[in-house]
């Protein structure tokens, strides 16, 4: 109960607090600058570590350390839940709340669908995803399709990240990047919601997208999970045969593997490595040892 009560109760804690500031011999400029610095510290996540964090900031701003310290006391145990929620609420304000964006985009889809359905046509909702997401996002996503009867995801969008392996000359180019240098991003992607899909059973499609260059690179995104393969990037660069090149060669994959069905071996893996390994080597070579 001392943690949320103090000895002699709170308002003579804030009383001696407020006795202290007025007391502080310094500048009120200085004094100010501490107390703004105290207070931003108990709005940041650092906890347990937000003297240190008011003085260090107080410190830059030239202002009054112990004024700092002492403000820190406005994060307390009877404060510190509406400051999480006011920190939220401004982090939603400024970079905007993705996942009710989406929301509301799903529900409009769904809407035009249930129109759809009445002239007889039954169209599934495929969300495909961006791989730079983090994993707390892509949790998110798979709960909102998964509300919403989404039909699956598509995985993956391009990313904006740039690799030190591209020609120079692209390197500061913007835009989203597509083709072979997404292949370990959005596979890596790819492998982590096969794991939380299967983890909650859910009942969601995996459309694999990013770096299908040949019939390997397409096995190993089974291996990782996916129930279909989309191509765009290598079609642009090898033509509309490459899809008959690439059944052609999972056929001859899935011989040599010893495999009847697709679905044997989709999903066994959770990395774009151990999938390309055996893409390249085999599975019996693989799972012996």
């Amino acid at each position: 109960m001392r943690f949320f009560w103090p000895k002699g109760g709170w308002k003579r804690a804030f009383h001696y607090v407020h006795y202290r500031l007025r007391r502080l011999p310094d500048s009120s400029q200085k004094i100010s600058r501490g107390i703004w610095a105290g207070l931003f510290a108990t709005f940041t996540p650092f906890y347990g570590l937000h003297f240190l964090t008011a003085a260090i900031i107080a410190r830059l701003l030239k202002g009054n350390i112990l004024a700092a310290l002492l403000a820190t006391f406005f994060g307390n145990p009877l404060t510190y839940f509406p400051i999480g929620a006011i920190s939220i609420k401004t982090g939603n304000f400024i970079l905007g709340n993705q996942t009710e964006n989406l929301e509301k985009v799903l529900i409009s889809v769904k809407n035009g669908i249930a129109e759809s359905k009445k002239l007889g046509l039954h169209l599934p909702i495929f969300l495909k995803i961006s791989p730079d997401i983090t994993e707390n996002n892509l949790n998110l996503i798979i709960e909102i399709a998964n509300k919403n009867n989404i039909s699956g995801l598509i995985i993956s969008n391009t990313t904006v990240d740039r690799y030190k392996d591209l020609h120079p000359d692209n390197l500061h180019e913007e835009g989203g990047l597509s083709g072979k240098p997404l292949f370990t991003k959005s596979t890596t992607l790819l492998a982590l919601a096969n794991k939380i899909i299967k983890h909650k059973k859910y009942n969601l499609y995996l459309i694999a997208a990013g770096g299908v260059l040949d019939a390997k690179s397409a096995y190993a995104k089974i291996l990782c999970g996916a129930h279909l393969v989309q191509l765009y990037s290598s079609m642009t660069f090898v033509g509309p045969l490459i899809a008959d090149n690439i059944l052609k060669g999972l056929q001859q994959l899935m011989n040599r593997d010893k495999i009847s069905s697709i679905n044997d071996v989709r999903g066994i893996v959770d990395n774009p490595e151990a999938a390309m390994k055996i893409a390249n080597d085999g599975i019996i070579d693989n799972f012996q040892t």
